[in-house]
């Protein structure tokens, strides 16, 4: 089986010191679409403040981030195989960093924020993890579990920087100043970076022959023969009742922090756990996959969040016991975000990767909004957080189960790189 697969002895260096560049690269451009989201907390109180607003209603952007990407990325991930990942990216790059920065018009109005969220929502579609891995996948093989872990760390990244980075920045400049220095600083500096390093196979055989067909040569599954497994269902579905209100906590996770006796500064801190951990979830299991099977790995991480569910739900002031308590579940969402990429390189193979994980992804990314929506409506309705924590136990209990199903790699999604690219320099 893949899982028991043995690459040549040096494979995965002599990937790293051919295509090093392109995973910070695809580190920091991951890191742009994660910063909408991770971002949100630290915008509630300000937005509620500003505008009366609920705590539903200032997060209802998320959800229809949510909405836009059940449709967005399936359209993506065919634009990907089509074109290649290159295109798509630096056209992604310009417009979310313009979208971003237009957040700080926001009058008040829910119809004028939610339409503003829209026109982000859109062009976030072309930034989220369909056109990063398809990329670094493609030139990864023995060493693909590391590099994706790493090009996924993005997430992390934003999550460790951008909370105490979008409070400091709202106390400085105002959350209309913040907005705009989020959006157009960062997305600049990567533009730079992407034009200069990020290529894949595919976009290299569109450059060399102009051939449409460049992924004729990668050995997978067709889409139509993809939704025929039960696999494919399981990674869509497992991921997204299970991840919903993980994702839920971490984005509300300064509220709910400040909430529990922790000072805003010290809860953006705490809050910060979440980043480490993620990154050390995503790295823990990329250089664990080619010696455990990816379904226990996955299991094992989600069941991690119920660990942070538990420990919230009992008051504390100390930031050394929340960002302990918070540890689990920034390992679980990293760990988790890592092997659903992984799982569907090694089941479906890289033939018609962006397409599929167009697909699945859409269980990632509509809990990523719907999550924080969720969240938020059940703080409304019960007055904090203990209902959400609650009910977080039996769904991350419930995608452990799932992902445990999945069972090991089947022989067919194995790809190859040519022989002729395998031995250029």
């Amino acid at each position: 089986m893949a899982s028991d697969q043995q690459f040549p002895p040096g494979a995965a260096r002599e990937e790293w010191r051919r295509h090093w560049p392109l995973v910070p690269t695809s580190i920091l451009a991951f890191s742009l679409v994660a910063m909408g989201n991770v971002s949100a907390g630290a915008f509630i109180a300000p937005l509620e403040k500003a505008f009366g607003w609920g705590r539903s209603e200032a997060t209802a952007g998320l959800l229809l981030y949510s909405i836009v990407s059940i449709f967005g990325q399936p359209i993506t991930g065919r634009l990907i195989d089509r074109f290649g990942p290159r295109p798509i990216a630096l056209t992604g790059i310009v417009t979310i960093g313009i979208t971003f920065a237009l957040l700080a018009t926001a009058n008040g109005t829910l119809g004028q924020w939610l339409g503003l969220w829209l026109i982000y929502a859109i062009t976030a579609q072309l930034m989220l993890m369909p056109t990063w891995t398809t990329a670094v996948a493609s030139e990864f093989e023995a060493g693909r579990g590391l590099a994706l872990a790493a090009t996924l760390s993005g997430g992390a990244l934003a999550t460790l920087l951008v909370p105490v980075a979008s409070t400091l920045l709202i106390e400085h400049y105002g959350w209309r100043g913040a907005y705009v220095i989020m959006g157009l600083v960062p997305s600049a500096v990567v533009l730079l970076l992407a034009w200069r390093f990020f290529h894949s196979r595919a976009d290299r055989r569109h450059a060399a022959d102009g051939n449409a067909a460049a992924t004729t040569e990668l050995r997978g599954l067709t889409m139509q023969q993809a939704i025929r497994t039960s696999t494919f269902y399981k990674l869509l579905f497992g991921t997204l009742f299970s991840y919903a209100l993980m994702v839920g906590t971490m984005l509300h996770m300064i509220p709910l922090l400040s909430a529990s006796g922790l000072g805003r500064e010290q809860a953006a801190v705490a809050a910060g756990t979440l980043g480490i951990t993620t990154v050390i979830g995503k790295l823990v299991c990329g250089a664990l996959v080619n010696r455990v099977p990816g379904h226990y790995l996955s299991a094992g991480v989600l069941a991690l969040a119920v660990i942070t569910f538990l420990a919230l739900m009992m008051p504390s002031d100390s930031v050394l016991l929340r960002s302990i308590a918070i540890a689990p579940l920034g390992f679980a969402l990293g760990g988790q975000l890592e092997m659903v990429v992984y799982l569907t390189t090694r089941h479906f193979g890289l033939r018609a990767f962006g397409s599929i994980f167009g697909v699945i992804t859409i269980g990632l990314t509509a809990s990523s909004g719907a999550g924080p929506f969720i969240a938020g409506w059940l703080f409304d309705i019960s007055g904090g957080y203990h209902l959400m924590l609650v009910i977080g136990i039996p769904l991350a209990l419930f995608g452990s189960l799932v992902m445990l199903s999945i069972g090991h790699y089947p022989e067919v999604a194995e790809e190859k790189a040519p022989a002729a690219e395998a031995s250029a320099a």
